[in-house]
């Protein structure tokens, strides 16, 4: 299980979560357990991780939603360092990205 929440923390209120949830069962012979049990963790990893991400999609949505409806009870602002270039990066992250996709691409010519 995984798990996204998000709340304001001013009022203490929860927003909306979204989980992420998978069970993987198998089977493995006693001298193939170790591998098998490290396969079926990245696999239902993976799963649940696509499965929060689409459950995190549709609650945003519904969020929005909710907003749009009910504009009193939300009250939208931005911090004073937002510039509204979402989805923007500067040259650190950038720099932070290509190192990552580097340590990734390592781990998977080692395997």
């Amino acid at each position: 299980m995984m798990d996204t929440v998000v709340y304001d923390i001013a009022s203490r209120k929860m927003l909306f979560r979204a989980p992420g949830l998978n069970r993987t069962q198998g089977s493995s012979t006693v001298i193939n357990l170790s591998e098998q049990l490290r396969k079926d963790s990245i696999q239902s990893f993976r799963v649940a991780t696509d499965d929060m991400v689409n459950n995190l999609d549709i609650q945003l949505t519904s969020f929005k939603e909710k907003v749009k409806a009910q504009p009193e009870e939300f009250h939208v602002t931005h911090s004073p360092a937002y510039s509204g270039g979402g989805g923007t990066f500067d040259l650190m992250g950038l720099a932070l990205l290509v190192v990552a996709a580097g340590v990734a691409q390592r781990g998977r010519w080692q395997r």
